[in-house]
């Protein structure tokens, strides 16, 4: 597999693709949200303004501002993720607080001995999408049943228990079997695996993060790691993402590191590799 460099690769993107010019954070919609949170209508660039014309994709905000004003960032963003829906709304549990099980809670009186994972798994419809999606999924469980990889002795060592939180996105009965026999399967490796949702549509995003955020507040002495079967798309279907067992093995390795779990004082956030294009974020989304 040929070996990109992503921050060039990014860059040279941009360059060429007017979309992802509209949409880029460091361009004007971060600049407008800024003006906008700082001085409400006031921060409305004028219809002479500079910001139209020294920012690419100026006239498409120009226009988008004059319509909806200080909101326009807002409807942006809205209109980006009609491909994908929030879970959000789904509320036939309770989602203010995380509830811990009795038998989970003594996992967390030693900080350092338990790891625990939020795994978001999504399920796409029929195909080589769905195929990728349970490769990586074994590719994920099996790793995580290897233990923690210490860069110094360049080897997996079983030293914490894993405590799995994952959800479900799309699928249906009979994959969720799939998923908890191959927990069966590795629960004898210190890991312990516990479902909290599982929704019907592959394109339910977030539930896993809240519930991660929620988990925090709960557990604020606990370092927590996300986890995902997919590797993110860039740029919508223009610039697909290949799923391959070797990206996900790859990421999954550097976040449930001992590197990444170790205590820092100047760093509370770790993964592979951090990119500030087109938008900050780890690789894999990991």
């Amino acid at each position: 597999e040929e070996a990109v460099d992503e921050l060039v690769d990014a860059t040279n993107r941009l360059k060429t693709d007017e979309d992802a010019q509209f949409r880029e954070y460091y361009y004007l919609p971060g600049n407008l949200l800024k003006w906008f949170t700082l001085y409400g209508s006031k921060g409305v660039p004028s219809s002479k303004s500079w910001a139209w014309s020294f920012f690419p994709a100026g006239k498409k905000w120009k226009e988008l501002v004059d319509k909806h004003g200080e909101n326009a960032v807002e409807k942006m963003v809205m209109d980006s993720t009609e491909d994908y829906h929030s879970a959000y709304s789904d509320d036939y549990y309770e989602r203010d607080t995380f509830h811990v099980d009795g038998e989970d809670e003594a996992l967390f009186a030693d900080s350092t001995s338990t790891m625990t994972v939020f795994y978001h798994i999504s399920f796409p419809p029929e195909g080589k999408n769905r195929q990728a999606s349970l490769v990586a999924l074994k590719t994920q469980l099996e790793l995580l049943a290897m233990g923690q990889y210490n860069i110094i002795s360049r080897s997996y060592e079983r030293r914490r228990k894993v405590l799995l939180y994952y959800s479900i996105a799309g699928g249906d009965g009979k994959l969720a079997d799939f998923v908890t026999k191959q927990c069966n399967a590795i629960k004898s490796k210190n890991v312990e695996c516990r479902k909290f949702a599982q929704f019907e549509s592959h394109k339910a995003k977030g539930e896993t993060l809240h519930q991660l955020h929620n988990f925090c507040l709960a557990k604020p002495s606990q370092r927590v790691t996300y986890l995902t079967n997919q590797i993110p798309s860039q740029y919508d279907s223009k610039w697909p993402e290949i799923l391959t067992s070797q990206k996900i093995r790859a990421y999954t390795t550097a976040v449930t590191s001992n590197m990444c779990l170790k205590s820092r004082d100047t760093c509370n956030v770790c993964g592979m590799e951090f990119y500030p294009l087109p938008y900050n974020h780890f690789s894999g989304n990991m």
